[in-house]
């Protein structure tokens, strides 16, 4: 899901197990819940938080997250 971006004027909350497929922009902030995927990246102007056992799996283009970022210990990976 490379080129597929959802953009958010406010702030974003994805429920326990679910999966986003694309990058998520929010205004203000992401929180994931516990055991959900995300399938791109998250970006917002506030604070990405995550559940416990949530994972990022960064699209193929991405080696790394940008500057000033984290992704949660342990658990960001980039796509083969």
């Amino acid at each position: 899901a490379e080129n597929v971006i959802w953009a958010l004027g406010t702030a974003a909350t994805l429920g326990a197990s679910s999966i986003l497929e694309g990058s998520i922009l929010a205004g203000t902030a992401i929180t994931v819940g516990a055991n959900a995927e995300i399938r791109g990246c998250a970006l917002a102007q506030s604070a990405v938080t995550f559940g416990s056992e949530g994972t990022v799996t960064l699209p193929a283009a991405c080696t790394a997250c940008p500057a000033g970022t984290t992704s949660p210990a342990g658990s960001a990976s980039a796509a083969a």
